[in-house]
This record gives C-alpha cells, sequence and structure tokens, in this order.
C-alpha cells in the first residue's frame, strides 16, 4: 500500500532532510540505472548535496562524452532558432557561454577527481 503525497516544502529538521537527501538521491540513481538498462537509453545524473559533494551516474563509459553531446545538441539547436544576421557581439556571447559552460564541467570533474 503506497503513501500518499508528500507535502514539497523544505524539511526544517536537518537530520530528516538528511535521510530524505539519501533516500531519494539512491532512489534517482537507481531509476536513472533502470532507465539506461530497460531502454538502451543514454543517461547521464549529476546530484551536488547542500554541502557540495557530487553524485553521479552514467549509462556510459564518461560523462563528460554525454554532456558534451548535450551541449551540442541544445546549443544547436539555439543556433538554427537564431536568425542568419547575428552580429558579431552576439557570436561572442554565444561562444563564451559554451567556453563558460565548458570551463564550469572540467571544474566539477577536477574537484570530483580530488574528491573535493
Amino acid at each position: 500500500m503506497g503513501r500518499g503525497r508528500v507535502e514539497l516544502k523544505k524539511i526544517e529538521n536537518k537530520i530528516n532532510r538528511q535521510v530524505t537527501f539519501a533516500k531519494r538521491r539512491n532512489g534517482l540513481l537507481k531509476k536513472a540505472y533502470e532507465l539506461s538498462v530497460l531502454c538502451e537509453a543514454e543517461v547521464a545524473l549529476i546530484i551536488f548535496s547542500t554541502r557540495g559533494k557530487l553524485y553521479e551516474f552514467s549509462s556510459t563509459s564518461n560523462t563528460l562524452k554525454t554532456l558534451e553531446r548535450y551541449q551540442k545538441c541544445s546549443y544547436g539547436t539555439l543556433e538554427v532558432k537564431q536568425s542568419g544576421r547575428d552580429t558579431n557581439e552576439e557570436k561572442f556571447y554565444r561562444e563564451y557561454l559554451k567556453l563558460k559552460s565548458k570551463y564550469e564541467s572540467l571544474q566539477r570533474y577536477q574537484r570530483h577527481l580530488l574528491g573535493d
């Protein structure tokens, strides 16, 4: 027998919040794994705790490849929607956003490797 709906609001008790985070994180990681196995989907899941600890799942051997694929798809659709009359400033700004995203992704990966 299932439980009723849970009211979505911040859990004030720190211990209960931590326990809930751990349980839901594990459930989410399990669902991501199941989706990748059952549907042969390429799945990447990144979770940061309130303390900044990284938890991740990737159905491929490299999470960065999946993230790069996501960035290409999302930026690719953005560029298709843009008109052909982009100014140099707009092009530079889009390039800046791409590089910033790549930089942040590499920083997260480095922190993960260093165990921070």
